[in-house]
This record gives structure tokens, sequence and C-alpha cells, in this order.
């Protein structure tokens, strides 16, 4: 078992805490030093675990000055986020309530001040906010184990698996449109579906990832394992 961490936005907290979001979406936009995975496709059928025991997906990649046969190139590219079994400990932002003690951004505080390393607070002390990608994995209060990981597209998410990814039944715009796959808007009720593609578009569309993009991602399922106390 190995522990990777993975960051999660504010507005994605609450949802993991009760137990409403089972699954997190992000760009397969690793690259095995030679080849942009967005480039290429998974080979239908090839997502699974290999010999050694990694577990990922079979890209058939685009050939290359450095291959002369005509045959397709394949790699094997294992899930950058982990493995089933494997845990996520997740990194959110941190707030200083101004007497130099921590909190997150529901208000709770960090229970762990006892094993707040001084340098970090020599470091850290002057600043109101601590982004989420540097939060030390001590402060983390949030364990995940992976139990399924898989490749599909963005838009290939259902409005119940929107549900898992934690989004609420919200409306694109203003209630009475979302998007086609050509960017032209329609009628259409809200769903859940809308508002993770209006969150994804708010963090991955400037990436070069957005919705319309219709990119590769990992889907990575969990289950939470501490607080074990979460609904």
């Amino acid at each position: 078992m190995k522990e990777r961490p993975i960051i999660f936005s504010t507005g994605l907290i609450p949802p993991t805490l009760d137990g409403r979001k089972t699954q997190t979406r992000r760009p397969a936009n690793i690259s095995d030093g030679c080849f942009d995975l967005q480039l290429c496709r998974p080979l239908e059928g090839s997502f699974g675990k290999k010999n050694d025991g990694r577990f990922g997906v079979m890209f058939k990649l685009p050939k290359s000055q450095w291959f002369d046969d005509d045959k397709p190139f394949h790699d094997f590219v294992p899930c950058p986020y982990g493995q089933p079994g494997d845990r996520l400990w997740v990194r959110e932002t941190l707030f200083n309530d101004g007497d130099s003690d921590w909190m997150y951004a529901d208000g709770t505080y960090v229970d762990t001040v006892e094993f707040y390393p001084e340098d970090w607070m020599k470091r850290n002390c002057w600043r109101s906010v601590v982004p989420s990608i540097h939060m030390p994995r001590w402060a983390s209060r949030i364990i995940l184990e992976i139990t399924d990981v898989r490749v599909e597209r963005v838009q290939e998410i259902s409005e119940k698996d929107a549900l898992k990814d934690g989004c609420s039944i919200l409306p694109w715009w203003d209630g009475e449109h979302t998007l086609r796959n050509d960017g032209k808007a329609i009628e259409s009720p809200a769903c859940a579906r809308n508002g993770f593609a209006n969150i994804w578009n708010s963090i991955y569309a400037k990436k070069g990832y957005g919705w319309d993009v219709n990119p590769f991602v990992w889907v990575v399922e969990f289950k939470l394992t501490y607080p074990s106390n979460s609904k």
C-alpha cells in the first residue's frame, strides 16, 4: 500500500466528509516522456492489472521517428494517483485565525497543535492563508482509500456519477441553458452533470482540458477511511 497527496478545492471538502463524494476525475495529462496521452487513445478492454501488479491502461501511441515498422506502438501507463488499496491524503487550504492557530475553511481547527513543526510555524506564522499545495501531511484530516480506477472521456460522466463526484444539482448559467458538445446553448433542465461541467471548466478550461475538449480523464473511486466518524 502506498500513500500519495491529492488536492481538493474547498468546495469539495464537505461532500467528501459526509460521504457524498466518492469519485474524483483528473485529466490524463501525464506523459511517458515521449507522448501526450491526450493525443493517444486507450485500447478497448485494455484497462486492468499487469503481471507486476500495476493497475492502469494500455494506450495506442502515435508512430514515432524511433520506430520504423507500421505496427501501432502500445504502452502501459499506470494510474499516477495510485492503485486499489492505496491511500490518498487530502490537501486543502489552511487559514490562520490571527493567533497562530490554524483552521480549515469550514472553521474546524487543526487538532494536531502538538505536532506543529517549529520551522514550519516560523515560515508561515505571518501568513493568513496557506494554499492547499503547501499543506503539510501532518495537517491533513482526510484519508481516502482507492477502490477503483479507470480511464474515460470527461463527457462520459453520467448523472449518477456526477452526484458521486460531489456535485449538487445545478443549472448551467441561468437555469435554462446547458451546453452541447459543439458549445451552443440549448434548453435543458438543471442536473448534477451540468454542475460538474461548470466546476470542471472553472478548474481546467484555462489549462486546455475544458469540457468541450472532452479530454481523457483518470476516474478514481474511493472510500473515506479517516475521519472514521464521518457520515
